[in-house]
């Protein structure tokens, strides 16, 4: 069994990465600080 460990998975190139080490059979170890969540909820919308 081959692991692969992806810090950032769920940023674009890690989550990209996931995918095609998924894809060869890997087991998919992910690490993420997951900073999206914190900037999606104070994003103020441009439109009214």
């Amino acid at each position: 069994m081959s692991i692969a460990l992806i810090t950032g998975s769920n940023g674009l190139v890690g989550s990209e990465s996931v995918k095609f080490f998924s894809k060869k059979g890997f087991d998919i170890l992910g690490i993420d600080n997951n900073l999206r969540e914190f900037f999606l909820e104070k994003m103020v919308p441009l439109s009214g």
